[in-house]
């Protein structure tokens, strides 16, 4: 499909802004990793396409930050920077656990409806191993919660402090077991919003936004073992 695609675009300015965009998901979903040399020749023959868009696309993902070039190696995908992630995801889970008890008297079956809907398509990607369309879903699931805290301007940090430690969503990657355990935990939470139990959905809230960085930080040390 990305082959096809490529090969219907002359412009290599079309092309270098396509293969950033699918090269840029899979980093930030896990697919490739952090430490892994991209090659651009191999990019390149493997899209069918020449090396100029290639190029172009890793100097936009260095001008994020995702990959960097070390010389006499090539460009690498950039590592994690750990104190970054704990400091972002401490902010993080108290402007998630705020939004969500300003949320929960705001919900009503619509959303949950919406809640159940993503769900359902969660289950899909579950079945598939499909992490990227999972980790996409899962941060579009708490969306719909946080929107409902009717705070402007919470929603604006979080969501800003979300798009900063997006690449936290390889979680799922990395330790593919964390899919399921996120998934009955969503079935859980749906039902605590339902029953307008506050306490309890923010305790889920929490729980998974420290997972997360806890996992994130056994991978990576038992990497270095």
């Amino acid at each position: 499909m990305e082959e096809k695609l490529l090969n219907t675009l002359e412009n290599y300015s079309t092309k270098s802004t396509l293969i950033f965009n699918m090269l840029n998901e899979k980093i930030l979903c896990g697919a490739i990793k952090p430490g892994e040399q991209l090659s651009i020749s191999n990019i390149s023959s493997s899209l069918g396409v020449s090396e100029t868009p290639v190029r172009e696309a890793l100097k936009m993902l260095d001008a994020k930050g995702l990959v960097s070039s070390i010389p006499h190696v090539g460009t690498v995908v950039s590592k994690f920077d750990l104190q970054e992630m704990k400091d972002l995801l401490i902010v993080r889970s108290d402007l998630e656990c705020l939004a969500t008890k300003l949320a929960v008297p705001n919900i009503y079956t619509e959303d949950i409806e919406k809640l159940n809907i993503k769900i359902k398509e969660m289950e899909k990607y579950i079945t598939s191993k499909d992490y990227i369309n999972y980790g996409k879903l899962n941060r579009e699931f708490h969306k719909i919660i946080y929107d409902n805290s009717k705070n402007q301007l919470l929603c604006e940090l979080l969501f800003d402090l979300m798009s900063k430690s997006e690449r936290m969503r390889s979680v799922f990657y990395l330790v593919p077991e964390l899919m399921n355990k996120s998934h009955d935990e969503h079935i859980k939470l749906i039902e605590l919003l339902k029953r307008k139990d506050t306490e309890e959905a923010i305790k889920i809230i929490k729980y998974q936004t420290e997972r997360v960085l806890s996992e994130i930080l056994k991978y990576f040390k038992n990497k270095k073992g």
